[in-house]
């Protein structure tokens, strides 16, 4: 049987979410306590909150229509316009489905076909990355604006004891079976090899 979860959306007419499901995850920061009150969304400590993905759709549209069905304090549309930016959108498995056939079949016709990374595929690693909704200058940009107690800090890891991810796996055998030609990576974690 499937985990599910609840969507952050206090008013969700969805139910459950599945993480066969499209979702997104984001974060934003959280205002003190005086101003949680009557809120919307379901922020969890850490400011983290996770939805649908029409759930998500239907807040983030919140944030410019006052007349929207979800009605949100000035408060809360900024902690929405954080979160927008650090929104980490993850497809339903179908979708994925459909679209890894999709580029197979151009990997197998392509003639010289490179794969161009960045700190997405080394997150699950362990890494952190630049923009994310825990990325290094996320954090930095929240600390500047809402001041240390309101941003989290990244764990500390050593490069010794990274491991590659199944995408970096997946790469390294696309190299040796000749489907990919380069990789082109902005990583120097060098889990790719």
């Amino acid at each position: 049987m499937e985990v599910s979860y609840k969507c952050s959306l206090h008013r969700c007419p969805l139910g459950p979410l599945l993480l066969s499901m499209g979702r997104v995850e984001v974060k934003t920061f959280m205002p003190p306590l005086e101003h949680r009150t009557g809120l919307q969304v379901n922020w969890q400590e850490s400011g983290e909150a996770l939805f649908h993905e029409a759930c998500w759709r239907k807040v983030v549209s919140g944030t410019s229509n006052s007349m929207h069905d979800v009605p949100l304090s000035n408060v809360e549309r900024e902690m929405i316009k954080e979160a927008y930016n650090t929104a980490e959108y993850h497809n339903a498995d179908e979708k994925v489905k459909v679209e890894a056939k999709r580029i197979a079949d151009m990997l197998k016709s392509a003639k010289h076909a490179i794969a161009f990374t960045g700190a997405g595929i080394s997150t699950s690693a362990g890494i952190g990355d630049f923009r994310g909704k825990s990325g290094k200058w996320t954090e930095m940009d929240r600390t500047k604006t809402y001041g240390a107690s309101r941003t989290t800090n990244k764990k500390r890891f050593s490069y010794e004891e990274l491991r590659p991810t199944y995408t970096h796996e997946a790469l390294h055998k696309l190299i040796q079976l000749g489907l990919v030609k380069h990789i082109i990576s902005q990583n120097c974690d060098g889990l790719h090899r």
